[in-house]
């Protein structure tokens, strides 16, 4: 498939032959699942931490030849109670029935919250959601842009001629940075960083996605 490449001026300067990968027809019951999978490895393990209610000083003290602080003799419970000063006893710690003390049954710890999803079928959710997320390609000199104002004029010349809206926008990069990631409705991604999910809006693949040449040889 051959495609513009648009320079700094919002031009087409030539074309370029993309990979057969940008052919790749639309899955979204598999990106969908992509998805949810990346983001699954984001959340925190469920679970009681192992140490709660365990993170003091209490100790038991029930026997004279093991330390100065005792229980025995003093009519109170021999049950782990705080360290005070001057070998002194606090209150009942880290039995459950105490106040902040360890849970009685906790439930499983590091529960396992991530949805896999095989690596065959992941390739083809990164290569449909790229095939069939609205793209265009832009010259390499993009990336050398040093000034968020450059980057905007860009951008604007291109909403010019209708090659992207005002919607969130997605640089694809191969190389370089480019001087975008203080202009919130831009995002930039090294495309050996890609993720399916950087081509996902809501519940929709993204309307504007800008390649630069470099980053779309990465596919031939």
């Amino acid at each position: 498939m051959d495609v513009k490449v648009y320079g700094l001026n919002g031009e087409a300067v030539e074309s370029v032959t993309l990979g057969e990968i940008f052919n790749t027809p639309l899955r979204q019951d598999i990106i969908q699942r992509a998805v949810v999978s990346e983001i699954s490895e984001t959340f925190q393990p469920q679970g009681r931490d192992p140490l709660a209610g365990l993170r003091t000083s209490a100790d038991y003290f029930g026997n004279r030849q093991r330390s100065f602080r005792v229980t025995v003799g003093k009519a109170i419970s021999r049950k782990p109670r705080e360290k005070l000063a001057k070998g002194g006893l606090g209150r009942v710690r880290r039995v459950p029935e105490s106040v902040g003390g360890r849970a009685a049954h906790p439930q499983e710890v590091n529960k396992v919250l991530i949805k896999k999803i095989n690596n065959k079928e992941y390739e083809l959710a990164m290569y449909s959601a790229i095939a069939n997320a609205k793209f265009a390609v832009v010259s390499d000199d993009v990336e050398n842009l040093k000034k968020a104002k450059d980057v905007l004029n860009f951008i604007n010349l291109l909403k010019e001629k209708n090659i992207v809206n005002d919607k969130k926008i997605l640089f694809v990069v191969e190389d370089n940075d480019i001087t975008a990631r203080n202009i919130d409705f831009i995002k930039v991604r090294n495309v050996l960083d890609l993720q399916v999910n950087d081509f996902v809006l809501g519940s929709k693949l993204i309307d504007n996605v800008l390649w630069t040449k470099k980053a779309t040889e990465i596919f031939k």
